[in-house]
């Protein structure tokens, strides 16, 4: 039997960025989906079932805020696990008390 890739969905609005992070995952044997918006996320998340969700804040329209809102239960965890990726670095706070898997503020090794 076959070994089942990981999935990753990238969501960010930074298209360099998304490139330089999906070529770093796919080299790593990820099987990786890009998406630009929260909005894009949420249409694209259930057919792609990822193993894991690395998302921006600072997006246009719902923003990462937004999108882990709408995918986060009322018990407070994610319906994917989620490591947010932002240029933001004084949301670690924020972050601190939320069920997600890890914060990464921008630029990052």
């Amino acid at each position: 039997m076959k070994n089942k890739k990981c999935k990753i969905m990238v969501v960010d609005d930074d298209r360099s960025l998304l490139d330089t992070i999906t070529d770093f995952l796919e080299f790593e044997g990820y099987d990786v989906q890009c998406v630009t918006s929260g909005e894009d996320a949420l249409v694209q998340m259930r057919p792609f079932q990822p193993d894991l969700i690395v998302l921006d804040m600072s997006m246009p329209g719902m923003g990462g805020k937004g999108f882990l809102d709408r995918i986060t239960n009322p018990d407070g965890n994610t319906l994917y696990p989620v490591i947010v990726l932002t240029a933001r670095a004084a949301m670690a706070e924020y972050f601190a008390d939320k069920k997600i898997a890890s914060f990464l503020a921008k630029p990052c090794d």
